[in-house]
């Protein structure tokens, strides 16, 4: 009995320090990534001129300074480029162009053919520009104008408009001086280089004809970077997400953001006439879906990007939007609208949740939806790299669309690690012990892959169980709080 406990304690030992080693080789796997982006950067960016910089720069925080609103008995000056009175969402903050934490690659560039290729990426308004005005008749489209138009801004600063997510390092390095060219983090480099098939797979040509079911011979799209030893054939829409990791602001992208920047005040202003009493229940939850995905860019463009879950939830508690009569900050749709629960993902996010008091007046009651949405945390992005992709997301059958989101979430994020566990996100995890216990997971997420996938996860987890007794199949993969969006189509 004593030699069993031992072995038993020692098989425990061995599972926490694989998991440490998981954690760390995903930590010098994205640092590895991010020393790549720069370096590449650096050397396809060059730097202009002082005068060209200074100009805009003041083009770009003239732009989105616009959508700084001072305090309520502050009245807003007009430009030229945005007269738009009366707008209300967002407080005003001081913030100078050097702290935000968008990169600036300001370099000359043929802008000829960076537009031609910014037209044909972007995705055109769902409405005219004259159409827009009277759009907050119908609340639930005009959430879905703002989501549009704010991933285009995205997209266009981003420079993804050259560029497909399935581009690789060598391709980026090709172009000739590509001032607005963006390499997906996830095809710089090979989660596991020590082998393609994980060892515990390599026993029989039965295993390998599971594994041939799924894997496509040339590199696929990894936007988690959990997949590179399986490289699934399918994850959903993912495999056509768009990757935005950094941003750069030239001449054509500030013309083009400019103008929609305009827009989306106008899409903004329009708020304050919707009455979400009126709106049913998957009508709500839709609006609110998209409301939040597109107030938290909106305040990434104005305030800079957040560091920590400290700063970021003090965003979530600036930035606002004025719905019917009442000011919303992106703080009250999540967890007061939307009654999301705090993360258990992100502890210190739940920390800060768990002292702090909403304020519940009677149209938070009349606008949040009925009960919460556990799947909705599958919809909503706060930009950070473990985050789900944003979608649209329409009021017609938005509980089908949910769980396609939370179906093509797992197949994106899971994978397999070269010993044969599987690798888990810290967010699918926290989500999934709601549901089933830890011994259900690997089943309770099969039901969720292809038949191929599912097939390859078992075989590979059940051979680690007959070589370990007790060890826990699969490793938990910590939440990764840099920045980056991944837009679906």
């Amino acid at each position: 009995m004593e030699l069993l406990a031992s072995i038993n304690a020692l098989e425990i030992t061995i599972a926490k320090l694989e998991e440490e080693l998981i954690a760390l080789h995903f930590h010098l796997y994205h640092e590895r990534n991010e020393r790549l982006d720069v370096e590449y950067h650096l050397k396809v960016v060059p730097i202009q001129s002082p005068e060209h910089s200074s100009t805009s720069l003041y083009m770009w925080e003239d732009h989105v300074s616009s959508l700084r609103v001072p305090k309520h008995n502050e009245q807003v000056p007009a430009t030229p480029q945005s007269s738009f009175p009366g707008s209300r969402n967002l407080e005003s903050v001081q913030c100078s162009v050097e702290d935000s934490t968008i990169d600036k690659a300001l370099g000359p560039c043929n802008e000829g053919e960076e537009e031609r290729q910014i037209d044909l990426y972007l995705q055109k308004p769902i409405f005219e520009s004259k159409n827009l005005i009277n759009l907050w008749q119908y609340p639930n489209k005009l959430s879905e104008e703002m989501v549009l138009c704010m991933r285009n801004i995205f997209l266009c600063l981003s420079g993804s408009s050259d560029m497909s997510p399935k581009t690789s390092l060598s391709d980026c390095l090709s172009l000739p001086s590509s001032p607005v060219g963006h390499c997906s983090s996830s095809s710089l480099t090979s989660l596991s280089c020590s082998s393609i098939i994980p060892s515990s797979m390599q026993s029989s040509s039965q295993d390998l004809n599971y594994y041939f079911q799924v894997i496509n011979q040339e590199k696929l799209y990894d936007p988690y970077g959990v997949n590179e030893s399986l490289n699934w054939r399918d994850i959903g829409e993912y495999s056509l997400a768009t990757d935005v990791s950094w941003m750069s602001v030239g001449k054509t992208q500030l013309e083009y953001a400019a103008e929609a920047l305009k827009r989306f005040r106008c899409l903004v202003e329009q708020l304050a006439k919707v009455n979400p009493i009126k709106m049913s229940n998957d009508e709500k939850l839709a609006f609110w879906i998209n409301l939040y995905n597109a107030l938290i860019m909106h305040a990434y463009l104005a305030y800079g990007v957040s560091r920590s879950d400290v700063k970021l939830f003090s965003l979530m508690q600036k930035a606002c939007y004025t719905v019917g009569v009442q000011s919303f900050s992106a703080a009250d749709i999540e967890f007061v609208l939307l009654k999301m629960k705090p993360p258990a993902h992100r502890p210190q996010m739940a920390l800060m949740l768990a002292v702090h008091k909403f304020k519940m007046t009677q149209e938070h009651r009349n606008y949040s939806v009925e009960n919460p949405e556990p799947m909705a945390l599958f919809a909503l992005s706060c930009g950070m790299y473990s985050c789900p992709a944003v979608r649209i997301f329409t009021k017609d059958n938005i509980q089908d669309v949910l769980q396609r989101s939370m179906r093509d979430y797992i197949r994106a994020s899971v994978g397999i690690s070269d010993k044969g566990k599987l690798l888990v996100p810290k967010l699918l995890y926290c989500y999934a012990k709601g549901v089933v216990e830890d011994s259900l997971l690997v089943d309770w997420i099969c039901r969720y892959l292809t038949s191929g996938q599912a097939a390859v996860v078992r075989n590979s987890t059940s051979q680690r169980k007959q070589r370990l007794l007790g060890a826990r199949s699969f490793s938990v993969i910590p939440f990764d709080s840099r920045f980056r969006y991944l837009f679906l189509p």
